[in-house]
């Protein structure tokens, strides 16, 4: 079906074309930015990247000769991405209950759009629109966080990051509930990897290595296996807990945090 850039999971989902939309959709500003924080030279990164650039960046590919947007291209560098075909679901959506499940009140629901960088932002910006407090020292005013900021920022860039783009119409989900903060990734672990490698802090095996590179460029990630380690020592030291690791091949890959504000 035109415009459907992928039918099955496969680790190529992001080299392959996204038949709907044309070399416009790429916004030139940001992948002069990428191209210069891969120190390829900010001189020789021009303002307006050629297509030649963009092709051997693997950004822009050619189809029956016509260029598109890789899926890479455009959740990386694309104005609006959700708006072409294929790509309608590949967003977080974000939703906040009173309770312990989804059966409970909902109090706050929204989606967080945009490149894969945007989506990590307005997950966090959602976050803080869900007012959980403040407190004073002397004239110095600190919020309140249930799981540190930073936690949840190497949470969503995984999910963003690792998700399976294969899995067509699914989103990454962010749910808060009153106990536990759960990020939940379409698709298993990738290229065979499990909670038990995944945990002490194993090689990276990125489905997905070309978003990797350009999440690792804005300092989204580190590229070097150590996430999780990162995850676990960040909330032992916030609130004594652990984060739990699950995996179900074909399915999803989902990480909770236990809230405690501290």
């Amino acid at each position: 079906m035109a415009g459907l850039f992928v039918t099955d999971e496969t680790p190529s989902a992001e080299n392959r074309p996204v038949c709907s939309a044309t070399p416009s959709a790429v916004d030139p500003g940001v992948v002069a930015a990428f191209l210069a924080a891969q120190r390829r030279g900010a001189e020789s990164a021009p303002s307006h990247p050629t297509n030649k650039r963009l092709m051997e960046a693997g950004i822009l590919t050619a189809l029956d000769g016509r260029l598109h947007p890789t899926l890479f291209g455009l959740m990386a560098f694309g104005r609006q991405p959700q708006l072409h075909a294929g790509c309608f679901s590949f967003l977080v959506a974000c939703c906040a209950y009173g309770g312990e499940d989804r059966a409970s009140e909902v109090l706050l629901v929204g989606e967080a759009n945009g490149r894969l960088d945007d989506q990590i932002e307005r997950c966090l910006g959602w976050m803080r629109s869900l007012g959980w407090g403040e407190r004073y020292d002397g004239i110095r005013r600190a919020d309140l966080h249930p799981v540190p900021p930073v936690v949840v920022r190497e949470a969503l860039a995984n999910a963003v990051a690792h998700r399976d783009y294969g899995i067509k119409g699914s989103k990454v989900m962010l749910e808060v509930f009153s106990d536990r903060l759960v990020v939940t990734s379409p698709g298993a672990l990738p290229c065979g990897a499990t909670p038990d490698s995944v945990v002490p802090g194993g090689a990276p095996k990125p489905r997905n290595p070309r978003m990797v590179e350009a999440l690792m460029a804005r300092r989204f990630m580190t590229g070097r296996g150590s996430g999780w380690p990162r995850l676990r020592d960040a909330m032992a030291e916030f609130n004594g807990t652990a984060p739990e690791l699950v995996s179900e091949e074909g399915q999803f890959t989902r990480v909770t945090l236990r809230l405690g504000v501290a």
